[in-house]
C-alpha cells in the first residue's frame, strides 16, 4: 500500500511459564486459563520441550482485555491451582482467587511455581500461623469468635476460632502468604469488632481504619493477646492479688471460695464464655465467699467481682 497502515495491533502477546517440579500429582497436560479465553479448559496447552519440568506458551490476548486474571490447571480442570488470598500476584473476587496481569504490551512472564508467586528456587511463599485472642475480658455475649484480615478479604464469619479446653482462648492456624498482612478479631462476623487504639504497638492505621499487622515471615505460633489489646490480659491473678482477693480451688469440681484480706466484696458476677450471667451474690459480709456451681455444667466460667469500686476478673474452670 501507499499509505500507512491502520487500526494498530489486534492482541498482546504474552508468554506464560509454570514451573511443576514441586507438583506431586500425576498429570499429561498442562494449561493457561483466564478470562481471556473464558476459562476454557483446553484451549491454550503450554509446552515443556526441554524436559526441564518448565512450562511454556504464547497467547493472543485480544487488545480489548487491558488486563488479565488467569490461572495454571491440568488435564481440563482435572486440578487447579489453589492460590492464597493476598499473594502479590493475585486478585480474589467473590469467593474466587486468581492470579492477576495488568498489560503494557507484548511480555515475557518469569516462571513460577504451581500455586505461588514466586519461582520454585525462591523459597516457601506461604507459612501456617497460629493466631490466640485471650475472651475473658470481652463483656458481650457471642456464638463464635472469629479473624478476619486483607488474607481472606474480611470475610465476616469464614474463619472461626476454637476453644477446645474451654479456657476462654481462642485458636486458629491459618496458611497465609509470606507478606505484610492486617487483621483484628470479631464475633459473630461483624456484630463486634475489636476497636484498637492507634499508635499502638500491634496496629497500624489505614485511613478510618485501625488494624493489628502482622509481618509473616514463617511459621510461628503468636502469643495470646487480650481482645481489643496489644498485650495479655491485664486483670488476672495480680489484679487479685492488689485487691487482697484469693479464690480457691481452681479448678474445681462443685464450686469455690473467695477469700477478700483487705475489704468486703461488694457484689460477685459469674458469666460463662459467652458472656450469659450465670449467678450474681451480694455478700453482706467479710470472710470466705462460698459460690455453690454444683449445677453448672463442666467448663471455663469468668469469675468478676467488685470491691470498693474496684474491679477484678479470673477464670474459674468447673471440672468434672
Amino acid at each position: 500500500s501507499c499509505s500507512a497502515c491502520s487500526g494498530g495491533p489486534q492482541s498482546t502477546n504474552v508468554t506464560f511459564n509454570v514451573d511443576m517440579r514441586e507438583y506431586a500429582q500425576p498429570f499429561t497436560q498442562v494449561f493457561v486459563t483466564g478470562d481471556f479465553n473464558n476459562w476454557c479448559g483446553i484451549c491454550n496447552e503450554l509446552q515443556d520441550p526441554d524436559g526441564d519440568s518448565i512450562y511454556s506458551g504464547l497467547v493472543a490476548v485480544p487488545i480489548a482485555f487491558d488486563s488479565i486474571l488467569y490461572k495454571f490447571e491440568v488435564d481440563n480442570f482435572t486440578d487447579q491451582e489453589s492460590l492464597l488470598a493476598g499473594d502479590p500476584c493475585t486478585f480474589s473476587d467473590a469467593g474466587f482467587t486468581n492470579r492477576k496481569l495488568v498489560l503494557s504490551g507484548d511480555t515475557t512472564l518469569p516462571s513460577v511455581c504451581w500455586g505461588s508467586c514466586q519461582s520454585c528456587a525462591a523459597g516457601p511463599s506461604s507459612a501456617v500461623v497460629t493466631f490466640k485472642v485471650d475472651m475473658s475480658s470481652y463483656t458481650g455475649t457471642y456464638t463464635q469468635v472469629n479473624l478476619n484480615g486483607t488474607f481472606n478479604n474480611w470475610c465476616g464469619g469464614c474463619a472461626v476460632m476454637l476453644d477446645p479446653d474451654n479456657d476462654l482462648v481462642f485458636e486458629l492456624d491459618v496458611t497465609l502468604p509470606i507478606d505484610t498482612i492486617q487483621y483484628k478479631f470479631t464475633v459473630d462476623a461483624w456484630t463486634a469488632d475489636e476497636q484498637l487504639s492507634p499508635g499502638s504497638p500491634c496496629t497500624f492505621t489505614d485511613g478510618a481504619f485501625t488494624n493489628r499487622i502482622y509481618n509473616v515471615t514463617g511459621d510461628t505460633e503468636l502469643p495470646v493477646v487480650c481482645w481489643g489489646r496489644c498485650d495479655a490480659c491485664q486483670f488476672g491473678l495480680g489484679e487479685w492479688d492488689r485487691l487482697g482477693l484469693n479464690l480457691y480451688p481452681n479448678p474445681g469440681s462443685d464450686g469455690f471460695t473467695i477469700q477478700s484480706d483487705v475489704a468486703q466484696v461488694d457484689r460477685i458476677w459469674i458469666r460463662d464464655v459467652l458472656g450469659r450471667t450465670v449467678a450474681e451474690v451480694y455478700p453482706d459480709a467479710n470472710g470466705a465467699i462460698r459460690v455453690d456451681a454444683s449445677a453448672w455444667p463442666s467448663a471455663a466460667y469468668i469469675v468478676e467481682v467488685e470491691q470498693s469500686q474496684n474491679r477484678a476478673s479470673r477464670v474459674w474452670i468447673k471440672s468434672n
